[in-house]
């Protein structure tokens, strides 16, 4: 990319922005990428629908959620309330400076599941509330047990922990801060703390 004077996660479609070169065997590691991007277009080529639609009927509909999309450019009732980004300075003090025109989609044409939708706090907690109940409104007991199910072996559980590691930025975004001798596992509903930190999380925690 950096040959024909792209910047990485470039282009309107997940196919612009994310046809990489694999970097290993699927199922044999674990890094950070499209692999949410993906899986929405994957729904999108199931369904026959666009993700914003088929999670439109499948989940906001049901839950009674009008104030989502991923599109706030073509909703002006949100537009004007989406939270803008700001910025400290680059050698990271203040005071804190808006950032202007920065688009969180970098210019994204598609759905993309792996950003996330737009939604008002109450929206938002509506969607948290029916989770943590798990709403068979949106799915039966087998699929919730699947979706907080830990999935990595302990090959891949071994590098995601390793990953976490291997650089302070990925322990602070993605490890969430956490310290880095706890093991963690990855689940469809994301990460999972296997031991406690006193004061502050137990065992099992979602993240």
């Amino acid at each position: 990319r950096a040959s024909r004077g792209e910047t990485p996660w470039c282009g309107p479609t997940v196919e612009e922005k994310s046809t990489l070169p694999l970097l290993y065997e699927p199922g044999t590691s674990w890094k950070y990428g499209a692999g949410s991007d993906w899986a929405g277009k994957l729904v999108e080529k199931v369904s026959g629908k666009t993700l914003h639609a088929f999670m439109e009927e499948k989940i906001w509909a049901p839950l009674g959620i009008k104030d989502i999309t991923f599109y706030p450019k073509k909703r002006p009732d949100m537009e004007d309330r989406t939270a803008t980004i700001s910025t400290l300075n680059d050698q990271g003090e203040g005071p804190v400076a808006d950032t202007g025109g920065f688009d969180v989609l970098f210019g994204a044409t598609d759905c993309l599941g792996g950003a996330g939708a737009f939604a008002s706090p109450e929206a938002y907690f509506a969607f948290l509330h029916s989770v943590l109940k798990r709403d068979s409104r949106l799915l039966t007991e087998d699929f919730w047990t699947e979706l907080f199910k830990p999935q990595l072996d302990e090959r891949c559980k071994k590098e995601f922990n390793d990953y976490l590691k291997s650089s302070p930025l990925h322990a602070q975004y993605l490890g969430m801060c956490l310290p880095t001798d706890i093991e963690k596992q990855w689940s469809f509903a994301g990460m999972i703390v296997e031991q406690g930190q006193e004061g502050r999380m137990n065992a099992g925690t979602f993240f």
